[in-house]
């Protein structure tokens, strides 16, 4: 289930970031990115089905590597290789889809749409808070 989302908008401000400090840019726009994967895997963590809780432990963001065309990258997984032995959650896709003995019972797709539709403030949200964030620590670094 990999599905792909473009935001537009933001684009002259991280313009104008990267044409200032591209190295402030690129960690803004990663911190951005890596945050709204975070919320969204805390937003699943809720929403998971409850019985031994080794779902609820199995879902965490990962931030990737930027691609070759600049951008970044974070998902939200399900761990399922035994890493850790009480969060092995392979099972995620049965309860998610169903198998022909069990009805499904989603609990990721409602808030991937949920997400999707309200991305555009979501990532307003978290880039103004990931900007402000930057500025402060940038004005701390500068009292010393």
């Amino acid at each position: 289930m990999t599905s792909r989302l473009d935001l537009i908008g933001f684009e002259d401000l991280l313009k104008t970031l990267e044409d200032t400090a591209p190295r402030v840019a690129d960690n803004l726009a990663r911190a951005t990115v890596h945050d709204i994967a975070s919320r969204m895997a805390k937003e699943v963590k809720a929403s998971a089905p409850y019985r031994t809780g080794q779902l609820k432990k199995a879902v965490y963001a990962k931030r990737h590597r930027p691609k070759k065309n600049g951008r970044f990258a974070s998902s939200v997984r399900m761990r399922a290789i035994n890493k850790r032995e009480d969060s092995n959650a392979f099972y995620w896709k049965f309860i998610e889809f169903g198998t022909r003995f069990r009805a499904a019972t989603p609990f990721v797709l409602p808030i991937k749409l949920r997400f999707m539709s309200a991305m555009p403030q979501i990532y307003q949200e978290s880039f103004g808070r990931k900007l402000e964030q930057s500025i402060a620590r940038a004005k701390k670094r500068a009292a010393k």
